[in-house]
């Protein structure tokens, strides 16, 4: 399945987080009526991260599997353990507001599970009257959603009003496919066969009304979906295919008609809302196996292809014990690629072909040499007691500690820095670098008992932020979206030269609240001194000194006594979030130096207004207000950019517009 067909779902480990089962949510996944589909019950852990689109960590998401929940932490990561799956389908699914719902099936190992799921926006994309019924694309223009008149209902009865449609083509050759797309590329045919899943075309669509509340097409009522078959498959893609919709409560494409290829596109028609996917079947089996060092050690995070000439390529991580499995088509050859991370590049170490299987197989263990290979060891503590719910980051791999704080894991490259977290609440701690021998010893991460670690935050106007724990401070993780002070006063919002202005001002950027959502908005300093508060309620604007103390936490070696322009080589890169435009996977430019988002900061690129009304930076630096003057016209700010992993510490004129971060009191 995999991109294509492969499916294989390869393993990394993460951080344990706090969960519980929860008797209001939906029982495990019930087999279709012949159990044999799946195989007998079994017990099974997953865990994984969580993003957006643009790669971004999506805190505070809920996480359910089997009945048991847990939610994403300031990093998007998550973890649960031993709840009801299958012998050869296990199945999570993630929900946040303002995202189609997230989801992955997997083949269950006994060391657990590692998935990467992307969230897509559930942005609508347009509106229509039920009464006349419209035709709808996507943003791109890429997908065509055509519904009927009179044809709409709400909680089953008919509906007259507003439809808001949200659409999102899932692009079947792009390289995040296997992340966005929901479950995995299985399905149940209508003969009640399970079957592997070659897409060629898939769409997630959502009808609400103003209020935000679901609507569903109306019983004997279809709509009419364009699918784009993606220019390498429009050669091969066959007159008539397969139409399926995604089961949501099971974790598996169910099929449902034909569509018809007309062009470039397959046109198909509904009858309900959902995901929905265009496929060629095929018959599958499982595939497992574990990847070693030459002393018989697991290597986890390893990343393993494999490549069919006639089903394509796609790669994932194996786990903590070095394994991997997953769904592959039955009867075909694949050339195998083991890589492995070392210092941020990428090496081979194995190439090999397997294949063809015509049953389930496990592969015997799979033993490779890694050059530079340093065992890595330590343990976890906060005021010399074990910490019992941390996890450590380092080559880009998350390793969990044990309820005694220790972790050890195999890793290569030299100067590599290790990244320490304790969840509930979550903190991250001081970054160290790995030395030679690999032994860590005791590792610092501590809360400081000074806050509510990863929650929430809403403002006067009902924006929420999600907020993370860094050391003993409490920070938004999210820029500043108000429009008015705490105790509801507008703050104004001129247009034009702000150079003159001595009160309270914001803008979006260029003017145009399409970057409100992701940047949130560019305020003056006088927005940010004026004594009614710009920060929601029992929060503040950081002084100088407070952000002096950010930078410390994140780099011991910091110079926050000098006024000098950088403060740290590398606490930016803490501070930034991940990825970059050219990839798609980010908001900073590449080559976005340095940044790893270790603190959870999660600092974005939303550029500046300077006091004549022009815009600027917007990808290449972000820039946030202190609440600290340098003189009568000037005051002081900090900095992040895309080319350098630096923090800087600078001054300008007060009428400048800059984001706003606020801090726990």
């Amino acid at each position: 399945m995999f991109r294509k067909l492969l499916a294989l779902a390869l393993m990394m480990v993460v951080v344990i987080v706090a969960c519980k089962k929860d008797e209001t949510e939906e029982p495990s996944p019930n087999p279709p009526p012949s159990s044999d589909l799946w195989g007998q019950g079994v017990s099974a852990s997953v865990y994984g991260t969580v993003t957006d689109e643009n790669g971004a960590a999506v805190a505070g998401a809920t996480v359910n599997a089997g009945g048991s929940t847990a939610t994403t932490d300031a990093q998007g990561v998550f973890r649960i353990n031993d709840f009801n799956a299958y012998q050869n389908l296990g199945y999570v699914k993630v929900a946040k507001q303002g995202y189609f719902p997230g989801s992955r099936s997997f083949v269950p190992l006994s060391g657990g599970n590692r998935v990467n799921i992307r969230l897509l926006s559930n942005t609508p994309d347009g509106s229509v009257s039920s009464s006349s019924g419209a035709t709808i694309n996507d943003a791109n223009s890429a997908v065509e959603i055509t519904l009927p008149a009179n044809g709409i209902v709400k909680n089953n009865a008919p509906y007259n009003g507003t439809v808001r449609v949200a659409i999102r083509h899932i692009d079947t050759q792009s390289d995040n496919f296997s992340e966005e797309m929901p479950g995995n590329l299985i399905g149940v045919q209508q003969n009640n066969q399970s079957r592997g899943l070659q897409s060629y075309g898939m769409v997630a669509a959502e009808l609400t009304d103003n209020a935000g509340q679901p609507l569903q097409l109306a019983a004997g009522q279809t709509a009419t979906v364009r699918f784009p078959i993606a220019a390498q498959q429009q050669a091969t893609a066959p007159n008539t295919i397969d139409l399926w919709s995604f089961d949501e409560q099971n974790g598996y494409w169910k099929q449902e008609g034909t569509a018809t290829k007309q062009g470039s596109e397959y046109v198909a028609q509904v009858s309900h809302f959902s995901f929905w996917n265009c496929d060629i079947p095929g018959d599958w089996i499982t595939l497992q196996g574990t990847i070693t060092n030459t002393n018989g050690q697991p290597i986890p995070g390893a990343t393993v292809t494999l490549n069919s000439q006639t089903s394509g390529t796609a790669s994932d991580y194996t786990n903590a014990q070095g394994q991997f499995s997953g769904w592959v088509p039955a009867g075909q050859s694949f050339t195998m690629t083991v890589q492995v991370s070392c210092g941020g590049n990428n090496i081979t170490v194995l190439t090999q072909s397997v294949g063809p299987y015509s049953t389930n197989t496990t592969l015997n263990p799979i033993a490779v040499t890694v050059p530079g290979a340093t065992q890595v060891t330590g343990t976890l503590v906060c005021n010399g007691n074990p910490v019992t719910n941390g996890y450590v980051v380092a080559n880009g791999q998350v390793h969990f500690a044990n309820a005694a704080g220790q972790f050890s894991f195999s890793t290569c490259g030299s100067g590599i820095m290790l990244y320490p977290y304790a969840t509930n609440p979550f903190t991250a701690g001081t970054p160290v670098q790995i030395p030679a021998n690999g032994n860590m010893g005791n590792v610092t991460v501590c809360s400081g008992g000074g806050g509510g670690g990863t929650g929430t935050v809403t403002d006067i106007d009902g924006n929420t932020y999600n907020t993370v724990q860094i050391g003993t401070q409490e920070w938004m993780q999210e820029n500043l979206k108000t429009t008015k002070y705490k105790n509801g006063d507008l703050i104004p919002n001129p247009t034009g030269d702000w150079s003159n202005l001595t009160t309270g001002a914001w803008a979006c950027y260029n003017d145009s609240s399409q970057y409100n959502n992701i940047y949130g908005k560019l305020y003056n300093w006088y927005a940010v001194a004026d004594p009614r508060g710009v920060c929601p309620s029992g929060w503040h604007v950081p002084t100088d000194s407070e952000w002096n103390v950010l930078v410390k936490q994140l780099d011991p070696q910091a110079d926050t006594t000098d006024s000098s322009y950088s403060q740290s080589l590398i606490a930016g890169g803490f501070m930034k979030a991940v990825g970059d435009l050219q990839s798609g996977t980010g908001l900073w430019l590449a080559p976005n130096q340095g940044a790893t988002n270790s603190s959870g900061f999660t600092g974005l690129p939303g550029g500046y207004r300077n006091d004549n009304g022009y815009y600027n930076f917007i990808g290449n630096l972000g820039y946030w207000w202190s609440a600290s003057e340098y003189n009568t016209g000037i005051a002081l700010y900090r900095s992040l950019n895309y080319n350098v992993a630096d923090v800087f510490r600078s001054d300008t004129d007060k009428p400048f517009g800059f984001s706003i971060r606020c801090l726990r009191d």
